[in-house]
C-alpha cells in the first residue's frame, strides 16, 4: 500500500518533521528578526486564523541546506 503525504502542513507537523522549534520557525520567517532567513519557504493561509506550508516546499528547503552545509562545512 502507497503511503500517501499531506500536500498542506500545519505547524505542528512542520515541527514534528523537522525538529524545529516554533519560536526558531517564527524567527526565520519574520523579516524584522536577524535570523531571517529569505529562502525559508512561505505561509499558505487557508483561512483567518489557520497557515500552513507546502510539504514539497519544506522538504525541498531541508534538502537545499543540507547541500550547502555539506559543500560548505558549515
Amino acid at each position: 500500500m502507497t503511503k500517501l503525504t499531506p500536500n498542506i502542513i500545519r505547524a505542528k507537523q512542520f515541527r514534528e518533521l523537522t525538529g524545529i522549534p516554533d519560536s526558531t520557525r517564527a524567527d526565520w520567517e519574520d523579516p524584522k528578526s536577524p535570523r531571517f532567513d529569505p529562502t525559508f519557504p512561505k505561509k499558505i493561509k487557508l483561512g483567518k486564523r489557520c497557515a500552513g506550508y507546502f510539504y514539497n516546499d519544506i522538504i525541498e528547503w531541508l534538502a537545499k541546506r543540507t547541500v550547502d552545509v555539506m559543500s560548505h562545512g558549515s
